[in-house]
């Protein structure tokens, strides 16, 4: 029976192209309004898998998802990274200059920040870059074009009035694969952690120390505020060595931050192509 992938946005949406790419074109994908729902859909067993947005290589971290998967019961098991390329989208015959108004989801929009600020065109946030392109080809309106990408250009019939106009050439999104069971066996080369209480920077220095000890590199560490304007959490991502234990890490971890938890260990994932 296929497996069932929870995702934000649309199937043509660039978490709908990570999900067919990396599970295969059999799978059937939930197509999801937020974040916040794509894991209730996990964790109410919707869904057996869901794909979310960590990072991108030019905007950074993809803001609140961080807390959102330490705050929940899912972990990560995988990730996928997707080199993105973005596009100008608009219905066909229409001119670039006509454009009145460009939409898109708000991280492509800072993704090609310097392309639309040689544009005379308003910017407007939309829940994700599939929305945007279907809005553009439903309101045959020639004064609102989209970025997006070429299956969303493709499904929506829209003409690519320039293309690549992201930035930087080297876009790339790190998606993780989230269940609610963890992987099995020893700690995996990517380990992801967090801990929603405030750290000073001797107490996280001092629990970098005993992780060290443990076999954990730390990679980078970072503070997030929760999605809901609340509390900061401390975010970690280590690189363990070959044969460690889970019980003596999550020992120490949990000595450390008695209210965090490790949400991660995974192999260094693989890149596709739309």
């Amino acid at each position: 029976m296929p497996q069932t992938v929870a995702i934000m946005g649309r199937m043509s949406a660039f978490h709908g192209i990570a999900a067919y790419r990396h599970f295969g074109k059999g799978t059937n994908v939930l197509e999801q309004a937020d974040f916040d729902a794509v894991i209730k859909s996990l964790e109410a067993g919707y869904a057996e898998y869901g794909l979310m947005a960590w990072d991108n290589s030019l905007a950074g971290p993809i803001p609140g998802n961080r807390c959102r998967v330490l705050g929940s019961t899912v972990y990560a098991v995988d990730e996928v990274f997707l080199p993105i390329q973005l596009h100008l989208l608009g219905l066909k015959g229409t001119k670039k200059k006509q454009l009145k108004v460009i939409r898109s989801h708000p991280m492509a929009l800072q993704e090609a920040a310097k392309f639309l600020a040689g544009l005379s065109a308003e910017v407007e946030p939309w829940p994700n870059t599939a929305s945007a392109a279907e809005s553009v080809a439903e309101g045959e309106d020639p004064g609102i074009g989209a970025i997006a990408s070429l299956t969303a250009a493709r499904q929506f019939h829209l003409e690519v009035l320039s293309k690549g106009v992201d930035d930087h050439k080297d876009n790339t999104t790190r998606f993780l694969v989230l269940s609610t069971k963890r992987r099995k066996g020893k700690p995996h080369p990517i380990v992801l952690g967090g801990s929603p209480e405030p750290l000073d920077k001797e107490q996280r220095k001092r629990a970098m120390a005993r992780l060290k000890c443990e076999g954990l590199k730390l990679l980078s560490s970072q503070s997030e505020q929760d999605p809901d304007g609340g509390q900061r959490s401390w975010h970690f991502e280590f690189k363990a060595e070959s044969g460690l234990r889970w019980s003596s890490i999550r020992k120490t971890f949990k000595e450390e931050f008695p209210k965090g938890r490790l949400y991660g260990s995974f192999p260094p994932g693989k890149r596709i192509k739309e």
